[in-house]
């Protein structure tokens, strides 16, 4: 069935400008494929691999197929040519397949394709236009996150032995050989770095800002989470070490959370602002891997899980965002923009629902994962004082998720007479059709941080409070902050058409 899925992908890549409507359609079919396996996997239908798999197999393909589809319009816009589709579904399927595997040695393989297919997303922009600070970007990426990470899997794979890595499941492995603490280190900086953690997080604002925005969308969804994904699995793998592990997950993460915050507020860029913010968002995810190995509550795992699935979500829609802003404007420099919404009211109002669940605002998913977090350090309050420091620094953070969020929104809503030098710049004819495929892909995934809200709550398998009063009062939230959000945005929707035709703007010049 791989095989199948896989065909169908890079078949449709490679079709795109040819025949366009078949390559769609294809390729369609193909990252629906992986989400149907996983879909019968859980009806017993088949035999499929487990939860943690799952959902990372089911981002992994939703992404995909968004980010693919946004590509055919992107890249025929801004590079004239549609031969980045092709590293884009390429760079997608190895992640799903990479997330698909039933052994390490496949695990490895997959990720070491995925890896090589990053670089050469990341390059890209070298490849079509010369861009030689692309190449600084792919060279820090290849030392700073791969050389790190091969050195995690292949330690991984000479502990386990090469009959173990083809022929125990990789969720059923067990490695005797992590019980050295020099051997623990060394495994989780490798997937420390590919989540973008410090102390070698430092590959990946540049790495981000470089690549074509799908690229970068698919970077900070999936393959920051990459490490995430390493880290859980070895968690799985040994019964040594873990203090050591968890404790190393929550200096670093928390470390990184508060100065990534940081650096995201102080940047003028909106891609680099993302990939910093990118930095934060998984930090949190080690932040409460640490607390659920430390506590055994399983509520903080179950955070985990919602900020990997909400992060992915909004910060992909974001990076989309960014590539049609940069195509609108012609840059990505908030002191030049500000007038986004004055061009294109829709693209702003997907942006500004992404920027929702990035700050946890109800009823986005991004709510949830933060609403979770809160109340598992909150009900292990009485512990110690860890969890007191744990609740001010994912407080901090949430703070300065505000505050980067809404500078992200100055591109669209800023002052637009800072712009009024480059109002004849800005403008771009980009062909309904493209941009069709760019800003449905961008609305599909901004609308999915409402949509799995409300799914979410039914998956929840742990008794926060009273399990009745707790989903009827849940739910009760998210529809009336649902019902005030549609009215809000419809109302944002008219004054914004209404004011783009208006003659008044940018000394009376109409957009």
């Amino acid at each position: 069935m791989e095989v199948a899925f896989s065909l169908l992908i890079v078949g449709g890549s490679l079709l795109v400008s040819k025949v366009p409507k078949i390559s769609t359609t294809l390729r369609v079919i193909g990252y629906l494929t992986p989400i149907c396996l996983v879909a019968l996997g859980h009806l017993g239908i088949i035999s499929v691999i487990d939860n943690v798999s799952s959902i990372f197999v089911l981002l992994a393909s939703f992404l995909g197929l968004f980010a693919s589809l946004y590509t055919t319009g992107y890249a025929r816009i801004k590079y004239g040519t549609s031969s980045l589709q092709s590293y884009i579904d390429s760079f997608a399927l190895a992640m799903i397949l990479l997330f698909l595997s039933r052994y390490l040695a496949e695990f490895i393989i997959f990720w070491v394709m995925a890896e090589i297919i990053g670089f050469f997303v990341i390059v890209f922009e070298a490849i079509a236009k010369g861009y030689v600070r692309a190449w600084r970007a792919g060279l820090r990426f290849l030392l700073v996150s791969m050389i790190p990470a091969d050195i995690s899997i292949m330690t991984l794979l000479a502990l386990a032995g090469i009959n173990n890595a083809f022929m125990v499941p990789f969720n059923q492995l067990y490695i005797t050989g992590l019980s050295h603490p020099i051997i623990t280190i060394l495994v989780i900086l490798g997937f420390l770095a590919k989540a973008a953690v410090a102390p070698l997080h430092f590959w990946l604002p540049e790495a981000h800002s470089i690549a074509p925005a799908p690229g970068s969308a698919l970077l900070s969804g999936m393959m920051v989470k990459m490490g995430i994904y390493g880290i859980l699995r070895v968690l799985s793998m040994t019964d040594y070490n873990v203090d050591l592990l968890a404790w190393m997950l929550l200096v670093f993460g928390s470390i990184t959370t508060i100065y990534g915050g940081l650096q995201a507020l102080a940047q003028s860029d909106i891609k680099i602002l993302l990939a910093y913010s990118t930095t934060v968002y998984t930090s949190i995810i080690c932040i409460m891997i640490s607390l659920y190995v430390m506590s055994n509550d399983p509520v903080f795992i179950i955070s985990a899980y919602f900020f990997v699935i909400a992060h992915s979500l909004f910060k992909a829609a974001l990076f989309l965002d960014s590539g049609s802003v940069e195509l609108i404007a012609h840059t990505r420099e908030l002191e030049r923009l500000g007038y986004i919404s004055k061009l294109s009211p829709i693209l702003s109002l997907f942006a500004l629902i992404s920027i929702l669940s990035l700050i946890g605002v109800p009823p986005m998913t991004g709510f949830l994962s933060k609403l979770i977090m809160f109340l598992g350090i909150v009900r292990n309050i009485k512990l110690g004082i860890l969890y007191i420091i744990a609740l001010t620094i994912v407080a901090v953070s949430a703070a300065l998720s505000v505050g980067y969020g809404a500078k992200y929104l100055l591109a669209h809503w800023g002052r637009p007479e800072s712009a009024k030098e480059y109002t004849e710049t800005s403008r771009v004819t980009i062909p309904h059709t493209y941009f069709r495929y760019m800003l449905s892909s961008e609305a599909i995934m901004s609308s999915a941080n409402i949509a799995f809200s409300f799914i979410a709550p039914l998956l929840l398998p742990m008794p926060l409070v009273t399990i009745g009063d707790w989903i009827f009062q849940l739910y009760l939230i998210l529809l009336m902050t649902t019902l005030i959000l549609i009215i809000a945005l419809l109302g944002l929707h008219q004054t914004f058409s209404k004011a783009r035709y208006e003659s008044p703007w940018l000394g009376g010049t109409k957009p």
